[in-house]
């Protein structure tokens, strides 16, 4: 197995859920379904462990089925805050859901998408794809208070994005 972005080795038990992409709306009893690109399709994001040096360390949330293109999103923007321990504690998991609410008021805009969320290993990290790279100075913006590992990045093909999907798959 490859090892990529955030050191993460493979993602594993994965179920489907359908809607937000917060685990407070997840529905965990889903069945596992095959990954399409279906710009009609309803959001469906995989959720798994996180296995590293055969312990888990966190869990891992990929939207299954994007509802854009690579062509038109094609800056990759790695958004990470930092935790006190290997897994978040309530306080921080509460800041994080509200994070993802006001992510998902920000992607409504469509400037960009979000493709996954990867939690443990010390801090949760958020995958997202834009049009530009200005939607970096945006999360910059809006969550300075958190102190974020903001980076953004051509990846015009969503190699990153497919490289989780590949060890999801595995």
């Amino acid at each position: 197995m490859r090892r990529i972005a955030l050191g993460l080795i493979v993602i594993v038990g994965l179920t489907s859920v359908t809607g937000s992409c917060s685990p407070k709306a997840a529905d965990l009893t889903s069945q596992k379904k095959s990954l399409t690109l279906d710009t009609k399709k309803k959001d469906t994001w995989m959720v798994g462990k996180l296995i590293k040096g055969g312990q888990q360390v966190g869990i891992a949330r990929l939207r299954e089925n994007p509802s854009a293109l690579p062509k038109d999103y094609p800056v990759l923007i790695q958004f990470r805050v930092e935790t006190k321990e290997q897994m978040p504690n309530h306080d921080e998991l509460d800041q994080f859901d509200d994070f993802e609410y006001r992510m998902e008021k920000m992607e409504a805009d469509g400037s960009f998408l979000l493709l996954a969320c990867i939690t443990g290993d010390g801090g949760r990290s958020w995958l997202f794809y834009a049009k530009d790279r200005s939607t970096s100075l945006r999360f910059a913006s809006e969550f300075h208070d958190a102190k974020p590992k903001i980076e953004p990045s051509s990846d015009p093909n969503w190699n990153t994005y497919h490289d989780y999907l590949e060890l999801a798959h595995d």
